[in-house]
């Protein structure tokens, strides 16, 4: 899927059967290994570079990364960690 007709956000918010973008800040345990599943899945070059730092953004509440594989991989870590890699 490219995700250029739909944006990441909203791919991960249907993809978690979420009704809301603000439902994937409250992910359970087992639903944070889920999302990262699936965002181990997507393929860094199929999304654009600013729909990546927008994930990392929502998610993180950071910002720059400069390849879709580097936010890729901080999102996986994120979800890896039991709390949401909050510190």
């Amino acid at each position: 899927m490219l995700y250029s007709q739909i944006h990441i956000l909203e791919y991960l918010k249907n993809s978690m059967d979420c009704d809301t973008f603000e439902d994937l800040l409250i992910l359970t345990e087992a639903e944070q290994e889920r999302i990262r599943g699936i965002i181990e899945r997507i393929a860094p070059e199929n999304v654009p570079l600013e729909q990546w730092n927008d994930a990392l953004r929502f998610f993180t509440g950071t910002w720059g990364a400069q390849s879709g594989d580097a936010v890729k991989q901080r999102l996986i870590f994120f979800f890896t960690k039991p709390d949401g890699g909050k510190e």
